[in-house]
């Protein structure tokens, strides 16, 4: 298929679904202004309910009482996410087109309002690396992709000792109040600069720590990893064990967040990691300030492929956004610099490097081999995302940002691109995007990239 081809087919269906969503929007608007009142939408029910439904009237089971005292009134909830894409991007030295799916399906079991045992499965790709479709470019691997796949990506099983053992609470020991989860689990620190993985490991959580007047909601983790180990360049790394400390506050203006974390291998891949954060309002204009720092510890053997020299360094962050007056829109920039090779201690595959944050530009898809506009690691380099966000005829979003990244290193690295998402719902389970870019790059050919995406939420 030709370039003109791809982008045609995008454009195509682009087109028909703008004209299901003009129907859909004409029927929305019209129930919502029915009699005057606005009218609450159907709630969009789970794939499957078992006892007791998820977010509905019913009556309340009697549940079974254990021997702790704690009550369970155990529910099923089957739901789950479907993703389709139609995508086209040329790097500036070849060029893909491709149609990805990709199935997130989860079985959780609800125990409590705070005990849920939570399986989930990916079956349309494998490890994020193949996906189920079609390869359209390049010629030499096209053809259907993919295979089904029974792997489990998500187990795990979170509560509340309180809630386990009420009569703990019920004796005065406030201390009994404590979260966890153990399992499989996504873990998400500093807004996944410092870590953004699915791992095996347990969690530990204090909150509400009373800390005096000028300190409130104390929340305090501690967490022990153990498998399923992804490395800053998303391939996993077996022999690896995390742990982590991870901390935050609210002050009368500020939240605070200081992360500390050490990674142990059996392969050289030893280190610190330290992540600081500040998220605050200056009047009309919201601040996030992040500072962030790897350290490599464990020196590699002669003629070992690992080189630890290249996971020291730091990353610098800051975000502003606003509302402009008598708009919902949203203005923001985002602004980094980092020194030497700053790396996340741990990142799945599909979630880009540490400046994915930054903005649509530096963000991957998460789908498919799709490419973001601009590289989203962080080694020795300096650079921005300024974007505005439309909110359209209150279901419609559109984005356009401009973005760029110089690099101290290498001048082939350094580039300038310009983006635009469009999203849209369908109903209330439907979800219609649209992504371009064109980038810049120094002394290489400009990239391009469309893409036209469906989400169904069951």
């Amino acid at each position: 298929m030709t370039k003109v081809a791809v982008l045609t087919a995008g454009l195509v269906l682009s087109g028909a679904v703008e004209l299901a969503l003009a129907a859909t929007n004409a029927e929305n608007d019209s129930a919502r202004t029915a009699g005057g009142l606005a009218i609450l939408p159907e709630r969009p029910a789970p794939l499957l309910e078992v006892n007791e439904p998820f977010l509905a009237p019913a009556t309340l089971s009697k549940g079974w009482e254990l021997p702790t005292g704690a009550v369970w009134r155990p529910s099923l909830w089957v739901f789950g996410r479907y993703q389709s894409a139609l995508q086209y991007f040329d790097n500036g030295e070849t060029d893909q087109a491709e149609w990805a799916n990709r199935l997130d399906l989860f079985f959780n079991l609800r125990l409590t309002g705070t005990e849920r045992i939570l399986v989930g499965f990916r079956p349309l790709d494998r490890d994020g690396r193949q996906y189920a479709g079609y390869t359209f470019k390049p010629n030499e691997s096209e053809g259907w992709d993919g295979d089904f796949d029974t792997d489990v990506s998500v187990a795990f099983f979170e509560g509340d000792v309180g809630e386990i053992f009420p009569v703990l609470s019920e004796k005065g020991y406030r201390a009994a109040d404590i979260g966890f989860a153990i399992g499989r689990q996504p873990l998400n620190i500093q807004n996944g600069i410092l870590i953004n993985d699915t791992l095996d490991g347990i969690g530990v959580t204090k909150n509400t720590l009373f800390l005096g007047d000028l300190v409130t909601n104390f929340r305090l983790t501690g967490f022990y990893g153990w498998g399923s180990i992804n490395d800053y360049n998303q391939e996993p790394i077996g022999g690896t064990k995390i742990y982590g400390l991870f901390s935050a506050w609210d002050t009368y203006s500020t939240t605070m967040e200081v992360d500390l974390a050490y990674r142990e291998s059996d392969d050289s891949h030893d280190g610190y990691w330290l992540g600081l954060g500040s998220t605050q309002r200056f009047g009309h204009l919201n601040t996030t300030f992040r500072f962030n720092f790897s350290d490599a510890t464990d020196l590699p053997e002669p003629g070992s492929p690992v080189d630890n020299t290249r996971r020291d360094g730091y990353l610098l962050s800051a975000e502003f956004s606003l509302t402009p007056a008598a708009t919902h829109d949203l203005a923001y920039l985002n602004l980094f610099h980092s020194e030497k090779n700053y790396v996340s201690l741990a990142r799945d595959r599909g979630n880009g490097g540490p400046l994915a944050s930054m903005g649509i530009l530096f963000a991957g898809a998460g789908i498919g081999n799709y490419v973001a506009a601009l590289d989203p690691s962080a080694n020795k380099t300096s650079g921005f995302a300024m974007g505005y966000q439309w909110q359209l005829a209150k279901q419609r979003q559109l984005t356009v940002e401009l973005g760029g990244r110089y690099s101290h290193l290498t001048q082939e690295q350094s580039a300038m691109a310009v983006g635009m998402r469009y999203q849209q719902p369908i109903g209330n389970r439907t979800l219609v995007q649209v992504d371009m870019f064109h980038s810049a790059q120094k002394r290489r050919d400009d990239a391009n990239g469309i893409r036209v995406g469906l989400q169904v939420n069951f």
